[in-house]
């Protein structure tokens, strides 16, 4: 059998990112699981964006290490629809630098959190998708209206 988890950050991000998820709440339902269910598969299901390809690689390493996931157990999606949530509205400084977070945990985490070469190889290859997803358009011209969605979310 085969759970999967929807998440999309860690930690007090996460509640930005999805109202009213608490990170603690969500280690703990997984905690219960893996003890109600110790044969069951969990995987994670996140879907990157604007709002999260910045933290990614911190939302991996927290799965690990707090969930204990194996790094090949996530399912990582980017973002369609809408876009002005993609994560090629980011400009292109903000995108730079989601690129080093993500090509630093390739080169420096993934290898020490997944064991399996060819695990770690296929994650390698669905966040370097991402990379290139985020990098192949220049959405910026839907960046003011990221931000007035963004500012009348954080008025509520």
């Amino acid at each position: 059998m085969t759970v999967s988890a929807s998440v999309d950050a860690s930690f007090d991000e996460g509640a930005l990112v999805r109202n009213g998820f608490r990170w603690h709440e969500f280690v703990s339902n997984v905690g219960k699981l893996r003890q109600a269910c110790p044969k069951a598969d969990i995987v994670f299901g996140i879907t990157v964006s604007a709002l999260n390809i910045l933290s990614l690689p911190e939302l991996l390493i927290a799965l690990v290490e707090e969930c204990q996931a194996a790094p090949g157990a996530v399912l990582l999606h980017s973002l369609q629809e809408p876009d002005h949530y993609r994560s090629q509205v980011l400009p292109a400084g903000l995108k730079q630098r989601a690129t080093r977070k993500i090509e630093d945990y390739i080169c420096n985490v993934l290898p020490v959190h997944e064991v399996d070469p060819v695990k770690a190889k296929e994650v390698s290859g669905h966040l370097i998708g991402l990379v290139r997803y985020m990098n192949c358009e220049d959405l910026t011209r839907k960046l003011p209206q990221f931000r007035d969605i963004m500012s009348r979310l954080d008025g509520l």
